[in-house]
């Protein structure tokens, strides 16, 4: 051990009587110097201080030469360069529409959609079991045949073809996903009538 890594461990860890007792023991050679120095408890860590000098780097004089170039543009009078695609916020937005014509143009198209819906609904003619739809008949024979007199197969049945014809995009169509989301929403909630009602 060099006698300034020496100092600096006593200056940094204080001893222990026991421990110098037990340093000074273990290593006879440096007994006298344990005593006199009071050597440090050994189980003390040693931190190493090292400095490191910064190296001017590249990047530090590139910085300085562009904020010096910056300086003697600033000085004489002209402005700081934007970036690239640079577009101020007080410049007006081409082709935006206000919030007030976008809600009136929903509003338009919500009133289309359900006038079109209602026409579908309306359109519709009364389901009866057995698909005895279309043919003409008596009314007493009807109400034989109507879903109030079905079972629950019956109706659920019949549920799902009136919103099948509702929902379709063409004739027959049974696939696509508007009819399958609204035919799960449908179910959904005549669950939840039944549920409650039933």
């Amino acid at each position: 051990m060099s006698s300034t890594l020496l100092m600096r461990a006593t200056a940094q860890c204080r001893p222990s009587a026991f421990s110098l007792f037990a340093f000074g023991t273990n290593l006879p050679s440096f007994r006298a110097v344990a005593v006199a120095s009071s050597i440090p408890n050994p189980m003390c860590t040693v931190q190493l201080i090292q400095t490191r000098e910064k190296s001017k780097t590249k990047q530090r004089e590139h910085r300085k030469i562009k904020k010096a170039a910056r300086a003697r543009r600033i000085e004489l009078g002209i402005e700081r360069t934007k970036p690239q695609n640079y577009i101020p916020k007080d410049a007006p937005v081409v082709n935006s529409i206000s919030r007030e014509e976008l809600s009136r143009e929903s509003a338009e198209f919500d009133k289309t959609a359900s006038e079109e819906m209602k026409s579908k609904i309306q359109s519709q003619g009364e389901l009866l079991r057995f698909g005895f739809t279309g043919l003409e008949m008596s009314d007493r024979v009807r109400k034989l045949f109507e879903l109030t007199n079905g079972n629950q197969r019956e109706i659920i049945r019949a549920q799902k073809q009136r919103g099948m014809e509702l929902f379709q995009r063409r004739p027959g169509d049974t696939g696509s996903s508007a009819v399958q989301g609204a035919m799960n929403s449908s179910f959904s909630v005549l669950c939840e009538l039944l549920n409650r009602h039933g």
